[in-house]
């Protein structure tokens, strides 16, 4: 059961808390949608451009933090001392995390990248030359299907 809770709010909300909470990431008037990320120890804030997909958070075992991600963004949030450890802005849009063979990855339209759930890190699993436009898990694999008809299978 997730600790943390992503709860979609209005523009007015979001600016009235603003004075309250961290931003953990913005476009800043560029902004779509909003939300409060809950967590146990405190709150955070959240704006995104983005329609189609919903921000996606992964847990760090046996610890108070977690990953974030949405449209460009990905970050790392200490949620125990209202702290962001780290935040990246990618150079393209974030489509999933995924759980696979007991690993986490980060799933980007143009790059698939390795996430640690034990201590916070990101490193470049494989980086893509086409469009990634859809991806399927089988067994303990990963294949990842770009837009030139080409697949690329991890394991």
């Amino acid at each position: 059961m997730s600790r943390i809770s992503i709860g979609e709010i209005s523009e007015s909300d979001f600016i009235k808390r603003k004075r309250s909470y961290k931003l953990i990431f913005s476009y800043g008037e560029y902004d779509k949608k909003y939300a409060i990320v809950t967590c146990p120890n405190n709150n955070f804030l959240i704006g995104w451009k983005s329609d189609l997909i919903e921000p996606e958070i992964v847990e760090f075992e046996d610890s108070n933090c977690f990953f974030i991600a949405i449209d460009q963004f990905i970050s790392v949030v200490d949620s125990a001392h209202n702290d962001i450890i780290w935040s990246a802005t990618m150079d393209s849009n974030f489509l999933s995390f995924i759980n696979v063979n007991g690993g986490a990855y980060a799933l980007f339209e143009f790059g698939i990248y390795e996430v640690g759930v034990l201590e916070p890190y990101l490193s470049t699993s494989i980086e893509f030359t086409e469009l990634c436009t859809d991806f399927t898990i089988d067994d303990d694999s990963i294949t990842v299907h770009l837009i030139d008809g080409n697949s690329i299978h991890l394991e």
